[in-house]
């Protein structure tokens, strides 16, 4: 799955966008590892914004959920993974 959210910052930078949100807040997504599924996940966000950030160099926003308890240890991991912002619904 990096593979693709690598890919898909690569065209997103190519159509000439100047940032990229990441949407780990989305409920309507509910397949496993999508949506606010990842929002919940520290290492799916880590991962994720890692995979964006290998495949493009625009700022990228994370989109975080607030279906979460502790919101510090998931915005921390998208910080490692190279966000520049993130922003709570």
């Amino acid at each position: 799955m990096s593979q693709q959210w690598e890919e898909l910052a690569r065209l997103v930078q190519e159509a000439g966008a100047d940032m990229i949100e990441c949407n780990f807040s989305c409920p309507q997504m509910t397949s496993h590892a999508m949506g606010s599924d990842v929002g919940q996940s520290p290492e799916l966000v880590e991962k994720y914004c890692r995979a964006v950030k290998r495949g493009s160099t625009l700022p990228m926003l994370a989109k975080m959920t607030p279906n979460i308890g502790d919101m510090c240890e998931v915005a921390l991991a998208a910080k490692r993974g190279g966000r520049r912002w993130h922003c709570g619904d």
